[in-house]
């Protein structure tokens, strides 16, 4: 298990515009499946206080299970990744598209207060490439992939 917390002033003071707070915690646990697979989840949570109220809120999820390879030729994996902003003041949104979860699409192509991305993968085990006459060894694998998101 790994957890983090974070606590964060702002003051006028120092300079800020405004006083507050900002913090974040967050918790994970990685579980062994078989002989090298792996099922995860992390939830986290941050926040500002600001003028006595909390704003700017976002809790978040994420699951993750990659099983133990099958016939040591590929390997499926399933993510689940959920998110929400509350009481959002300060203009922020989430945006999924391109790196951030759905391949294939523009980056940030689509924004809002609520994230959901799900994506299911079939990789293939890592094979090695020689070729001696320019000295290259490396491993190449393929992956085969659909994303879903909102």
């Amino acid at each position: 298990m790994a957890a983090t917390i974070r606590i964060l002033r702002a003051g006028e003071a120092i300079g800020s515009e405004r006083d507050f707070f900002t913090g974040s915690a967050g918790l994970a646990w990685t579980f062994a499946v078989g002989s090298n697979g792996f099922f995860r989840a992390s939830t986290g949570v941050s926040s500002r206080l600001q003028d006595g109220e909390t704003i700017d809120n976002v809790l978040s999820g994420t699951v993750t299970l990659a099983p133990t390879h099958v016939r040591d030729l590929v390997r499926p994996v399933v993510r689940l990744s959920l998110a929400g902003r509350i009481n959002e003041q300060n203009n922020g949104f989430f945006t999924i598209g391109g790196d951030s979860g759905l391949r294939g699409y523009a980056i940030a192509v689509f924004d809002g207060q609520v994230r959901a991305i799900g994506n299911v993968e079939l990789r293939s085990a890592a094979f090695p490439l020689r070729i001696p006459l320019v000295g290259v060894a490396t491993k190449v694998g393929g992956l085969v992939f659909y994303d879903a998101g909102h």
